[in-house]
């Protein structure tokens, strides 16, 4: 069902199809709305630590090999 969103992730689909997936199967609703969130932050939002750490470096980086830039040169 999240393959087949318009949305960026299947972001709010994939939830809501898992959290009653797991309540068809027996699991509580709390219990499987717990799960659901813990996997979904594990697979999607976890992974994007290591990047956005990555690009603030290099931004850095890239901002102090520049140096300094004065009005004129940015007219």
């Amino acid at each position: 069902m999240a393959t087949l969103a318009w949305v960026p992730g299947g972001l709010g689909t994939f939830e809501g199809t898992c959290v009653a997936m797991l309540h068809v199967h027996g699991v509580a609703i709390e219990a499987a709305l717990a799960a659901t969130l813990l996997a979904r932050g594990f697979t999607f939002w976890l992974p994007m630590a290591p990047g956005l750490a990555i690009t603030r470096r290099e931004m850095a980086y890239e901002a102090a090999s520049a140096g300094p830039t004065t009005g004129a040169e940015t007219q």
